[in-house]
C-alpha cells in the first residue's frame, strides 16, 4: 500500500474526527465544520459522536496531538491534511500508524519511504 492510500483509506477518517473535535472546541459549529471540511453535517455528527474514524487509541492519540499543536485554522482544510501527512511522513509515523493497524513486521515495513523523503 502507498502512503497517499494509506493516509486516505486509514488515516483520513480519523484525521477528520479528531479535526472535528478540534474545531468544535475552538467554538465553530457543526454548520462551520462541515464547511471547512467538506463533508455534510451528518458526518460531522457521526465524527463527533465517534460512529467515524475509529482506530486504535494510541493512533488517534497521535493525530489528536498533532492537531492540538499544529492545526492552523487560516489554512484550507486539505493544506492541514497535507501538513500532517509530511508531518507524518518524515517523522516515521506512516511506518507506526501502518504497524498499530495492520501489525506489519518491521522487517517487512517500507511503505512510509521515510528513509528517502529525509535526504
Amino acid at each position: 500500500m502507498i502512503p497517499c492510500e494509506f493516509m486516505v483509506n486509514e488515516l483520513l477518517p480519523t484525521i477528520r474526527k479528531e479535526t472535528s473535535r478540534f474545531l468544535l472546541y475552538k467554538g465553530y459549529s457543526q454548520r462551520e465544520i462541515s464547511k471547512i471540511m467538506n463533508v455534510s453535517e451528518a458526518a460531522v455528527s457521526q465524527y463527533l459522536k465517534q460512529k467515524r474514524g475509529k482506530h486504535k487509541k494510541k493512533l488517534e492519540e497521535l493525530i489528536s496531538k498533532y492537531i492540538s499543536e499544529k492545526y492552523d485554522v487560516n489554512k484550507p482544510f486539505n493544506e492541514n491534511v497535507c501538513d500532517l501527512c509530511f508531518h507524518f511522513r518524515i517523522n516515521g509515523y506512516i511506518c507506526r500508524s501502518h504497524k498499530i493497524i495492520e501489525e506489519v513486521p518491521s522487517s517487512v515495513c517500507e511503505s512510509c519511504l521515510a528513509d528517502k523523503i529525509r535526504r
